[in-house]
């Protein structure tokens, strides 16, 4: 490889320590120097390519995540809908077998407990949620009957 000259200023302390280290490893400052450069340019090489690398994974990952997001929602819409159908076809049913009133009041009630549910969780989800439950849970509790 051929070889060109080019000069360079350094402050007193880097010029000493260049000298301190040609001196050690019983090299020329202008080989020391050199070896020096050319060993930090291929580190910039290298921690570009990482940074240029990086930014792709970034991508994909944000790419990936968003997709996952989009299959949460359309399985969170799903269960909804599902959910929806159980309810009117448990209602229905209920209405076949008792009276009207009878079946709202159920079906009511049914809807009030749940929602109560979800305002007030048991200590059991508060605990298993909580970053220092650790891995042991509680059982759940027993169901209430229905009123």
């Amino acid at each position: 490889m051929a070889k060109l000259k080019t000069t360079l200023w350094l402050d007193a302390e880097t010029d000493r320590a260049l000298r301190d280290l040609a001196a050690a490893h019983h090299v020329t400052v202008s080989e020391a120097g050199a070896e020096l450069l050319r060993r930090a340019l291929k580190d910039r090489a290298a921690s570009l390519g990482v940074d240029l690398l990086l930014t792709e994974v970034r991508r994909a990952v944000r790419g990936e995540v968003r997709a996952l997001g989009n299959r949460l929602a359309h399985l969170l819409a799903r269960t909804a809908l599902e959910s929806i159908a159980g309810r009117r076809e448990l209602y229905n049913l209920l209405a076949r077998l008792l009276d009207a009133q009878t079946a709202r009041a159920i079906h009511e009630g049914s809807w009030k407990a749940s929602v109560d549910s979800l305002r007030h969780p048991l200590e059991e989800l508060r605990q298993a949620l909580s970053p220092a439950s650790g891995d042991s849970v509680a059982p759940p509790a027993a169901p209430e009957e229905p009123q």
